[in-house]
């Protein structure tokens, strides 16, 4: 399964990237909404969010 990253702390993409890797899937970065969005232009997607993770 591809799991799309976002997050514009590259600190978090790398411990994020590490973990999703380790757990058998792979990461896809994006830094900001317009790649994030960009990047699920390009496949299937499903969609979900996380809960208590956004920022404000």
């Amino acid at each position: 399964m591809r799991i799309l990253i976002v997050d514009d702390d590259d600190l978090a993409l790398e411990v994020l990237a590490h973990t999703i890797t380790h757990a058998g899937h792979e990461p896809v970065y994006a830094r900001n909404g317009r790649e994030a969005l960009a990047s699920l232009g390009q496949d299937h997607v499903t969609w979900s969010f996380p809960t208590g993770t956004c920022r404000r």
